[in-house]
């Protein structure tokens, strides 16, 4: 019979709470996101518990999942779910997930009123938990109109399911559009939306939805926020493997050498303030505009440790100049 090893302790963090109100609601969360996009492996006492451990002991309390999350669907929810009722912590936590994907043998997929009131029940089943703070919808769905969406999420928040509602992935006149719906229909409003950005990743989330956001009082939490490791500098030397550069839609603004230079200047800012080159990257994500957390990604408490080093940092206007001229994505104006 195989046993299991009691989890090591995680190393100690010291450093104070940090919390940013979630967009205009009242929600209180952490300065960073524990994202489980990795998690769903067997044992979870042996990978996915002592990350969730080393966060908690960090000072964070803002996790989040999604119902296709894991090696199979459902499975980072359980993680996260087996986790909270064997530390009995599900009151001091904000657990986030997400709704839309095709997750199951049900004939329908995306945003519909159908879909999404199943799937929620599913996700609470797998958490284990009576309620979820924040419910996000995954992807845009362009076949079910915002109306029959969101009168399906204010139903959750009507019925206790839900606290708060967001959404993932959608661009900027969506984002609007619903957030019109709402007020017209008396509906529960999108308090947060989750895009791709990184220093590798500006255009995409700045060109509109980054001043959509900010106007419209929505809370920013940017996943991918070091670039699939690119902006942790593990590369440096050795070159950027092929399959951590393209990788589907998620595409970045500079070519593998213009990024090499950039972690080059943000090691040179790290050195300076006595940081890390990860942390250095979240330092510039958090000073930007309606950002409220990065959703980071962690495979070790140690990895963990580190990331949480960034709440808390805040960049020189001086190095904050540099990153941005190192990153720059705008076209340089035409010449007369």
């Amino acid at each position: 019979m195989r046993r299991h090893r009691p989890p090591a302790e995680p190393p100690r963090y010291d450093a104070p709470v940090l919390q940013r109100r979630l967009g205009r609601t009242g929600l209180m969360v952490s300065e960073l996101c524990l994202g489980t996009a990795g998690f769903g492996a067997q044992p979870w006492a042996e990978t996915s518990d002592p990350v969730l451990d080393a966060f908690v002991e960090c000072g964070g309390a803002f996790i989040d999942t999604a119902d296709v999350y894991g090696p199979r669907v459902g499975a980072a929810e359980e993680a996260v779910g087996a986790w909270m009722r064997q530390r009995g912590n599900r009151p001091a936590l904000v657990v986030a997930t997400k709704g839309g994907s095709p997750a199951g043998p049900r004939p329908d997929r995306g945003l519909s009123r159908r879909h999404l009131l199943a799937a929620v029940e599913d996700s609470l089943t797998r958490l284990g938990t009576d309620w979820i703070d924040l419910y996000q919808t995954h992807w845009p769905d362009p076949g079910t109109p915002d109306e029959e969406t969101l009168s399906a999420l204010d139903q959750m928040v009507r019925q206790g399911k839900v606290r708060y509602v967001g959404c993932s992935n959608v661009p900027a006149w969506r984002l609007a559009h619903a957030l019109g719906v709402s007020a017209r229909s008396q509906l529960v409003s999108y308090a947060s939306v989750q895009p791709h950005y990184s220093l590798l990743a500006r255009s995409g989330y700045e060109r509109e939805l980054a001043d959509a956001a900010v106007e419209l009082g929505v809370a920013v939490l940017p996943y991918r926020p070091l670039a699939r490791g690119i902006l942790t500098g593990r590369f440096q030397g050795g070159g950027i493997p092929e399959a951590r550069w393209r990788n589907g839609p998620h595409g970045y603004d500079v070519d593998p050498g213009r990024a090499a230079a950039l972690v080059a200047e943000l090691g040179k800012i790290a050195s300076r303030d006595r940081r890390t080159i990860a942390q250095a990257a979240l330092a510039w994500l958090l000073a930007q505009p309606g950002v409220t957390a990065p959703v980071i990604g962690a495979s070790t408490p140690e990895q963990v440790v580190e990331l949480a080093g960034a709440a808390g940092y805040r960049l020189s206007a001086e190095h904050l100049e540099h990153l941005d001229e190192a990153s720059e994505w705008r076209s340089p104006p035409a010449v007369a």
